[in-house]
């Protein structure tokens, strides 16, 4: 299976933030739902003690659906840097910069982590919730990620909780889907 078709086309990230029923999803970067991942990245920053108003003026770097790093404007930071390895995910969130006229202080590009070099010592701070365990090479992604991180700065991982029967489920769902050729 191409990951990179699949990310952004059959994947939309971290739902379980989000899943509300009464959200408008027709705008995928909808205010409300910037709200959500301002909340969950606080709660977890505060988990490693940083204060919001210590990303001000920082370095971000961040992977996925590009929700996240719009959220992290909240926190004024020097400029947020996007990646992901869904060509999809990164036009779309293309698009949304170029309306907002954010340029300036948010920037994103298709990259694969596992593959693709990063910036040496750029980042004061790297967030990646859920990412690592669907990289091709979580080990080599680790390397990457602290080459391009500035000495004393700081990372946060989440990684999806395995055991529960959802996870479990996504599991068997990828190993019996690896051998097809979803295009």
């Amino acid at each position: 299976m191409n990951l990179k078709k699949f990310y952004g086309n059959y994947s939309s990230g971290a739902n379980a933030i989000i899943d509300y029923k009464n959200l408008d999803y027709s705008d995928y970067f909808n205010s409300k739902i910037l709200k959500k991942y301002v909340k969950e990245i606080k709660i977890n920053i505060k988990r490693i003690k940083i204060k919001p108003k210590n990303l001000k003026n920082k370095v971000i770097m961040n992977v996925g659906t590009g929700r996240e790093a719009l959220a992290f404007m909240q926190f004024k930071p020097k400029h947020v840097y996007h990646y992901d390895i869904s060509q999809f995910q990164v036009n779309r969130l293309k698009d949304y910069i170029n309306r907002k006229r954010l340029k300036k202080f948010i920037s994103t590009k298709r990259l694969d982590l596992s593959k693709n070099p990063l910036p040496k010592e750029k980042f004061d701070f790297i967030y990646l919730h859920g990412i690592i365990q669907h990289t091709d090479h979580p080990g080599k992604t680790l390397r990457n990620l602290l080459y391009a991180m500035k000495i004393n700065g700081k990372m946060w991982f989440f990684f999806s909780r395995a055991g529960t029967l959802i996870r479990f489920i996504g599991e068997m769902q990828r190993e019996i889907t690896k051998f097809l050729r979803i295009d």
